[in-house]
């Protein structure tokens, strides 16, 4: 720990040495994932952005993400000098992810900028959020699933047809998909959901949760991989089968998961 400690405050004097104006950031070691006790990163944070230093590669190149009201937006690498003005524009210049590019030829801030920049961020972090999911759901159009992608595909066109993408977050586990109101990535403990388990066949299964009761797994010794659509949360209401459709009783579903604040 000590030597990292010694190798964060080396990146760290290089870059205010680089730029001093970064004496206005705050630099804290933090750790990576509260769940990973002994991964730790550099963390730079200056009013609403921030960035995180990676490491250092053979070709002494610094890599680092940035982050937008704690969202990470983009991870780009280069030598320290030049990251330190990118990360003075970054943080203390406050500059628009457009007018970055602009300056910088060689970076992309990504989709989701250019809502932040627009002032959008929460409705560009759920639009990304159903792009990845349709993007899983793609994978599975030549394998033994087919049909369950299909009509995961056929749902999603249909709820984002209408907008849905830009008001819920879309996620996704091996074998269930998740719309919530939650801002992030990864449910929180009682946080309003549905759950869609596609069975084929134009047929699906949804589990509502509107936090009542700890959204634990409930049943793991009982799990059977060939009937996930039985598999049952603690605390989900009721278990509905739908026809593969966003209408009726669903959209009353969806709809009432809209009520609930995004958090």
């Amino acid at each position: 720990m000590e030597d990292l400690i010694k190798e964060f405050k080396d990146i760290e004097e290089k870059l205010i040495t680089n730029r001093p104006e970064l004496t206005k950031a705050e630099f804290l070691v933090e750790p990576f994932d509260p769940e990973l006790p002994g991964i730790y990163d550099l963390f730079i944070s200056y009013n609403n952005r921030s960035c995180r230093f990676h490491n250092v590669n053979s070709n002494s190149e610094a890599e680092f993400s940035f982050f937008w009201d704690g969202c990470k937006l983009f991870e780009i690498k280069n030598s320290l000098p030049i990251m330190s003005n990118v990360i003075y524009d970054w943080l203390i210049s406050n500059i628009k992810p457009s007018e970055l590019e602009k300056k910088y030829n060689w970076i992309n801030t990504g989709k989701v900028a250019g809502y932040y920049e627009k002032g959008e961020g929460v409705k560009g972090e759920f639009i990304d959020s159903w792009d990845k999911i349709e993007a899983f759901y793609k994978q599975f159009l030549n394998e033994e699933w087919h049909r369950s992608g299909e009509d995961a595909l056929k749902l999603i066109k249909e709820m984002r047809g209408v907008g849905l993408d830009e008001q819920l977050r879309a996620g996704q586990s091996l074998w269930h998909c998740f719309l919530s109101r939650s801002r992030r990535h990864g449910l929180t403990l009682n946080a309003p959901y549905l759950r869609i388990t596609f069975l084929g066949n134009n047929k699906m299964v949804v589990r509502p949760y509107f936090g009542k009761g700890d959204s634990y797994f409930k049943d793991l010794e009982n799990f059977n991989v060939d009937e996930p659509e039985n598999f049952g949360f603690k605390g989900e209401d009721e278990r509905f089968e739908f026809e593969v459709k966003y209408e009726r009783e669903f959209e009353k579903l969806v709809k009432k998961l809209l009520k609930e604040k995004i958090e």
